[in-house]
């Protein structure tokens, strides 16, 4: 459960930063679980390779489906999103530390996840970081610009879009990427970072070995703009894996209830 000072400071700020959210073990089993996904994944798909993004990794492995409904991060959501929200996907992101192929990937320019108009801001969509490995400001710690979820901070930023998406070493405001005011959040593996897909965030030097699992909520969608929202920025939400849908758990098919049947 969250504090009443950490919801205002999510509303805020657009994130929260909760240290030793999840014990040395509870890792350990996460990176188990995570290493095998990546195996399976490898030894079946010739076309993906390692370094690519796995999808739905969360819903599809035994020793990671347990975080979906787990009271630390389902309890938050409920405050953060409403109690009706919904499940809208998992990713494991891994670069292995070794590959040379990888090295001209260091950066992850400036961008959000979610972003535009008012609207658009208004529906909240939330993203939980959980890294694998100790993360630091100059080799690959998540970056973020706080409050830039918000109007009129958002608005003032949509330049770094263009800048991102034209240029392949983009200035912002005419300062480099890496130059931009902005906080980093260094982490240790267990603790838990929480975040407004409209927030703007980058990465920048990531060097050597690193994982991390990305688990994503959002509120209930009310209205036709935030089922079209969905339906451009994250389709898949509308077809959730099929062991969720035949999952015991009231959590899940809680989570599954509140996501409006759509053709895509």
């Amino acid at each position: 459960m969250l504090t009443k000072q950490q919801t205002i400071g999510f509303e805020t700020f657009g994130l929260l930063l909760i240290r030793s959210a999840f014990s040395a073990q509870e890792i350990e089993r996460i990176k188990i679980g995570s290493d095998q996904l990546w195996a399976s994944e490898l030894a079946t798909n010739p076309k993906f390779c390692d370094g690519d993004c796995l999808t739905s990794a969360v819903e599809r492995s035994d020793q990671l489906r347990w975080l979906v409904e787990d009271d630390r991060i389902f309890l938050s959501m409920q405050q953060l999103l409403g109690k009706d929200f919904i499940w809208s996907g998992s990713e494991s992101h891994r670069r292995p530390a070794d590959d040379i192929d990888l090295q001209r990937y260091t950066d992850h320019p400036w961008h959000a996840d979610r972003g535009g108009d008012g609207r658009e801001l208004e529906y909240t969509r939330i993203k939980i970081m959980l890294y694998l490995q100790p993360m630091r400001k100059q080799t690959g710690a998540l970056r973020v610009i706080p409050g830039s979820h918000r109007l009129p901070l958002h608005s003032s930023l949509c330049s770094f879009e263009e800048a991102h998406h034209k240029n392949a070493k983009p200035l912002y405001f005419g300062t480099t990427g890496n130059d931009v005011p902005s906080y980093a959040l260094e982490t240790e593996p267990g603790d838990m970072i929480m975040f407004n897909q409209a927030l703007y965030h980058a990465v920048y030097g990531k060097a050597g070995q690193r994982q991390y699992l990305a688990l994503k909520y959002a509120a209930k969608p009310t209205t036709e703009h935030h089922i079209e929202s969905l339906k451009q920025r994250s389709s898949n939400v509308f077809e959730p894996d099929e062991i969720l849908r035949q999952h015991p758990s009231e959590r899940i098919q809680q989570m599954l209830e509140g996501i409006p049947q759509v053709t895509l």
